[in-house]
């Protein structure tokens, strides 16, 4: 995918031969076209899901019905948790909140054995088909115990161990191919399958969906900065599966995920210390570049950016600098309405894979 041309020039022949045998012919340069850059906005992505999302719910035997558990002040969590119940009404999914943030006024151990009662309450109503838990609550350590309890027949943000390691194994599907048979589905982190969903866009120009799955990023070089357990390092799994060359970039070292061919899982390599590479020597080699670097300081040098780059920023402060769409062929910013929408297609999965057996 190309979307600048490079410098060119053409030759000016003259109607008649030039009667001088030392006649120069006339070189006038062609000024290239101006930089184009596609904004890739949440809405253009989530457009096609949510049709192909509406017509798989239609054929359900009752909606869907996720819990979201709020045990927390933080205005942000409040909010998103908003955001999902206007989301879920929209498609005509079922969205409860649970408040019970009034714990955290207890000593933490009290308040922690409110959020564990609730979430093992949760896991025993059968006609919950998703839970959100909206972390941080305490320690990491805490929080970890926290996703552990939550049961995988409802962990629709696929952070449950045993959801994490599914996810790991296996690319995704396209949606289409998903909401045809919902139970040859995985569950995915939310955040990490709206990259892939974004990527997986005509308009992105990355992704081939006439390839196998496996095979689909393959020949495709992939940065992405930040590798935490729920967005960047699934995030990478989840590309190097379906054939792509992966960098995992972290604050102390650099990962490469890569598939040796499309019978293997991928295998991951670190970096030797002695050997860590730059990023700008990643960024050079990138098609594609994910950033999720939390805070504001933390800047991608737009000249560091190979030229006609798809470029994705999960940061609420922007990890690019302003003036990325000079370089970038693709800018995808804030994907946080696909990553909802992700919840709902999660919990189609879910309900098919655990429906039967219940």
């Amino acid at each position: 995918m190309s979307r600048s041309s490079s410098s060119s020039t053409i030759t000016l022949v003259p109607s008649t031969p030039p009667a001088a045998k030392d006649h120069l012919f006339l070189e006038s340069p062609i000024t290239p076209p101006p930089h184009a850059c596609l904004d890739l906005a949440a809405i253009k992505v989530a457009r096609p899901i949510k049709a192909q999302l509406s017509r798989a719910l239609a054929t359900l035997d009752r909606p869907l019905r996720i819990v979201g558990l709020l045990a927390t002040a933080d205005s942000g969590c409040h909010m998103y948790a908003d955001m999902t119940a206007r989301a879920c009404k929209a498609a005509e999914v079922v969205f409860d909140k649970v408040d019970i943030s009034a714990c955290r006024e207890l000593e933490d151990d009290e308040a922690f054995d409110k959020v564990r009662s609730a979430i093992e309450e949760l896991n025993n109503d059968l006609s919950v088909d998703g839970l959100i838990v909206y972390f941080p609550l305490f320690t990491p350590e805490r929080d970890a115990t926290l996703r552990e309890l939550i049961h995988p027949r409802i962990d629709v943000e696929g952070v449950h161990p045993t959801s994490l390691e599914r996810s790991y194994s296996q690319a995704p599907q396209t949606v289409e191919e998903l909401t045809a048979d919902p139970a040859t589905g995985t569950v995915y982190p939310c955040t990490a399958l709206a990259v892939v969903r974004a990527l997986q866009a005509p308009e992105a120009g990355v992704y081939s969906p006439e390839l196998p799955v496996g095979e689909r990023f393959r020949g495709k070089t992939v940065t992405v900065i930040n590798r935490s357990e729920t967005v960047g390092r699934p995030l990478a799994g989840m590309l190097a599966n379906d054939g792509a060359r992966v960098f995992s970039v972290d604050i102390d070292s650099t990962h490469i995920y890569e598939r040796a061919s499309s019978e293997d899982c991928y295998t991951v390599t670190p970096f030797p210390c002695s050997q860590n590479p730059t990023l700008s020597s990643l960024l050079a080699e990138s098609d594609i570049v994910v950033s999720a670097v939390p805070g504001q300081s933390f800047k991608i040098p737009t000249r560091a950016l190979r030229t006609d780059a798809v470029c994705v920023d999960l940061s609420e402060r922007g990890n690019y600098e302003p003036d990325v769409r000079d370089r970038a062929g693709v800018y995808a910013p804030r994907l946080g309405s696909v990553t909802i929408l992700m919840l709902k297609l999660n919990a189609l999965v879910l309900r098919a894979h655990y429906s039967q057996s219940l």
